[in-house]
């Protein structure tokens, strides 16, 4: 009789050299991943590294890289400013080009593995990269509304670029900021003084991006911008899809949260706060996602006092409102967590909330 350990090694043994199969064919030693959805490859898998040694690569990636950066920030508090103009431009971009580079030889055989750290790299290139276009920008003298227009738009090129070639949740979050960024800049510009165009921009992007992420239309959620010649489920979605869809829906829910705080600070029409936070919350109800409807009651306790102070000056009143908002936030959680449907195991279910249906 065969022990545990002799089973699993024979198992293990099977599945690695279980033939490769293309689009179209269902491998029939598979288990189904739901009900009427089955993974189909469409290329050979790379072999995965033993998790210790996965473990141990990642770790020292990240601890090399945290030891390479505070050794830069040592040197640029000590040196910066005694360095040329010249000199500062070669060494942001060097470092740029450096973390790009790095993140494009990391190989693919190491599988997710090689999707963080290429994403974490590429993130930090991001950084550097807007970094470098300050520098650039202040060079040129550029000042206000117009500066930060210059780099965040070239930081969003840069990270949008990034995005596309890589299309993992640091990438994401790398083009969402930046893509942000420039929709404060916008607002700024047509608006310097009362606020109001910055935070009703920045609630618009962020809709959008939410909107965008819910319908599957952003690189890597599973839509036609999903990454080419990786394993579809029956249905035509992409493995992994589903992180990056919630993650765009929270990045944007995370933004008109931001708008709302925003519009709550303008003295003239604080009530325009209660827009964002308003359909932030109908959408988590709408989609029974926990999530989102986290992010917005997070935003709406911040919001809500800046708001309510510009009306009320009582300590008594202030409680008043927010006890009333905190009741109807709490009850509409409790409707939320009753509508979603029972987990199933899958990982999709981890993340809360049921998928809509497009």
């Amino acid at each position: 009789m065969l022990s545990a350990t002799q089973a699993e090694q024979i198992a293990r043994w099977e599945l690695d050299h279980r033939p490769q199969w293309t689009h179209g064919q269902v491998d029939p030693g598979a288990a189904p991943v739901d009900a009427g959805r089955t993974v189909v490859p469409v290329g050979p898998h790379p072999a995965a590294d033993p998790p210790r040694r996965s473990v141990a690569v990642e770790g020292l990636a990240y601890l090399g890289g945290a030891i390479i950066l505070a050794a830069l920030i040592l040197v640029l508090a000590g040196y910066w400013h005694l360095l040329a103009a010249a000199v500062r431009i070669a060494l942001t971009a060097g470092g740029a080009l450096i973390l790009l580079i790095a993140g494009s030889l990391i190989p693919q055989r190491i599988g997710s593995l090689a999707v963080r750290l290429r994403g974490v790299l590429w993130l930090l290139s991001t950084a550097a990269t807007m970094f470098l276009l300050i520098i650039v920008v202040d060079q040129l003298g550029g000042t206000g509304g117009t500066a930060l227009l210059t780099v965040s738009v070239g930081t969003a090129a840069y990270a949008a670029v990034l995005w596309l070639l890589h299309r993992a949740p640091a990438q994401q979050v790398a083009a969402a900021v930046a893509i942000a960024l420039v929709a404060v800049a916008l607002g700024l510009q047509a608006d310097q003084h009362q606020g109001v165009l910055v935070g009703v921009a920045l609630a618009v992007v962020s809709a959008v991006w939410g909107v965008f992420a819910w319908r599957r239309l952003l690189p890597g959620t599973g839509g036609r911008l999903a990454p080419p010649g990786s394993a579809r489920l029956h249905d035509g979605s992409h493995p992994g899809s589903a992180v990056q869809r919630r993650l765009g829906m929270v990045l944007g829910s995370l933004g008109a949260s931001v708008a709302a705080i925003i519009l709550a600070s303008v003295p003239d029409l604080p009530w325009l706060a209660v827009v964002p936070v308003a359909l932030l919350v109908v959408a988590a109800m709408l989609l029974g996602d926990l999530w989102v409807l986290g992010v917005g009651a997070v935003g709406t306790l911040i919001a809500l006092p800046i708001l309510v102070s510009h009306y009320f000056q009582s300590t008594i009143a202030i409680a008043l409102v927010l006890l009333g908002a905190g009741a109807v936030l709490v009850g509409l959680a409790v409707l939320v967590a009753r509508r979603r449907p029972r987990s199933t195991g899958r990982p999709g279910d981890a993340g809360g909330g049921a998928e809509p249906a497009q």
